[in-house]
């Protein structure tokens, strides 16, 4: 398995952006935290994946990396289960509860609508078929 390095910069939405952003993304390590600053590196030392837009860097070229494509039923799944094992025994808080309520909802958004899209698809194949 090959390990590339993974660079950041801060996310123009970050409360550090305005003392912390740099010219260039700079490189980050992945350092789990119980506080939830799992990246290390650049000038503020840790930061959370909220802070941070991704890139990788392909000769002089720094390309944007997306850490979740939250428009894939299986990344929504696996997120959902990260939060599930994360928050363990503190699941039944409210705030872990609606935000365990919320990620249900979208994924069963998402299923539903994947769904129909197949269905779509299907119909306009057998239209294109029957002409």
């Amino acid at each position: 398995m090959s390990t590339e390095q993974i660079f950041a910069n801060l996310n123009p939405e970050s409360k550090y952006f305005e003392w912390q952003q740099q010219e260039h993304p700079f490189p980050v390590s992945l350092v789990p935290d119980s506080d939830g600053y799992h990246w290390s590196g650049g000038i503020g030392g840790k930061y959370r994946t909220t802070d941070l837009d991704f890139f990788t860097k392909e000769g002089d070229q720094f390309k944007e990396m997306h850490l979740c494509n939250l428009g894939s039923i299986q990344q929504l799944t696996v997120t959902k289960n990260s939060i599930v094992s994360f928050v363990g025994d503190d699941s039944h808080s409210s705030y872990w509860g609606k935000v365990i309520e919320h990620t249900n909802e979208l994924l069963k958004a998402a299923k539903r609508e994947h769904k129909k899209q197949l269905t779509r698809e299907l119909k306009e194949r057998e239209e294109d078929f029957d002409c």
